[in-house]
């Protein structure tokens, strides 16, 4: 009998998985290949691919099936991992996003040296360029600690267990595939991480739920604050009405109007406060005559009326004239700066 080899298999459910087709091997060389096919992690990518990243013994391969069920190129990737059957957790759960009006796909995984890295390369039917990237290169990975990724908008989060003192790692690749900023998150003896991103109260955290000397925790990584609650806002209360048609708005950041009082039928005296004209409320003289006083707003002194249809306007930024006077039938003489004097006629 010659050597079992371990070997990745796909099938397709129609019904939501009641029932399952036939199994295709991923390996494209069958069972001529001599080598075990491991640790498979599948994200889906553009048009609905499906995109398997996968040890092949110390190799990482990937290879893509189309949304029509149909295998594309298996790639060697040119990275190795370290070996399946020395490492339970070789290959971590992929992310796929948009950067750039590009869907990028991201696999963490394990080198040949035990290091944390993440593999890149975007989401193309049948990608053939991919670029490896290490987040911690201190030999440090711990074996049954594994590693994941989170997604934060396309901002990727990292978390890992080095195997140095079995503590639990984080960093981010600052929304462009750069490491360089780990950090520990948890001190213990770790094994066995899952991590994800969620809002909760307002604050964006980093979740993740592992194995602490055989107790499974919960812990959260704040990665934003709450949502603004006043401060840097413009905060406006409910505004209230004094009279038929008039409103009194009053708030941090806003104008503030005292409520406007109503002297007449379609009059009101509007808003005095911070940052608005004052004006005193006006008074009614005589049918359709009024005046307006205020600080920035021209003074009138009272107009009076002499006669039908006749009014003697007088104040600081107008013309001053005389009350007309009437002679004869028609014939009204006007007098005052600025403006004519005609006599009166005969």
């Amino acid at each position: 009998m010659g050597t079992a080899y371990d070997r990745i298999y796909f099938k397709v459910s129609t019904d939501n998985g009641a029932t399952w087709g036939t199994g295709f091997e991923y390996s494209a060389g069958g069972k001529s290949v001599e080598a075990h096919y491991e640790r498979p992690s599948c994200e889906i990518g553009d048009s609905d691919t499906l995109h398997t990243v996968y040890a092949q013994s110390a190799n990482l391969m990937q290879r893509a099936l189309s949304s029509a069920d149909v295998l594309q190129t298996e790639r060697d990737t040119g990275f190795d991992v370290t070996a399946p059957d020395t490492s339970i957790l070789t290959i971590g759960k992929g992310q796929t996003f948009s950067r750039s009006a590009t869907t990028r796909l991201r696999f963490p995984y394990k080198d040949g040296s035990a290091d944390t890295h993440v593999l890149r390369f975007d989401a193309a039917a049948d990608p053939s360029t991919f670029a490896s990237d290490a987040i911690d290169g201190t030999n440090d990975q711990l074996d049954d600690g594994g590693s994941q990724l989170a997604l934060d908008g396309s901002t990727i989060h990292a978390m890992w267990v080095r195997s140095v003192d079995s503590d639990l790692y984080t960093d981010n690749d600052e929304d462009a595939d750069t490491w360089n900023s780990a950090a520990s998150s948890f001190t213990g003896t770790v094994t066995l991480i899952s991590a994800n991103i969620y809002t909760r109260s307002g604050s964006k955290v980093l979740a993740h739920v592992f194995d602490d000397a055989g107790t499974v925790k919960y812990d959260e990584d704040s990665l934003a604050a709450a949502a603004p609650s006043g401060t840097g806002d413009q905060t406006a209360e409910e505004p209230t009405q004094a009279g038929a048609g008039a409103e009194t708005f009053a708030g941090a950041g806003a104008q503030v109007g005292l409520a406007p009082s109503q002297s007449g039928t379609g009059l009101a005296n509007i808003v005095l406060g911070a940052g608005a004209q004052a004006a005193a409320e006006p008074t009614q003289a005589a049918a359709g005559a009024e005046t307006f006083a205020g600080a920035g707003a021209q003074t009138a002194d009272q107009a009076s009326q002499a006669g039908t249809g006749v009014q003697h306007p007088q104040g600081a930024g107008i013309q001053a004239g005389q009350e007309p006077t009437q002679a004869a039938t028609g014939a009204e003489s006007f007098a005052g700066a600025g403006a004519a004097t005609a006599a009166a006629p005969s």
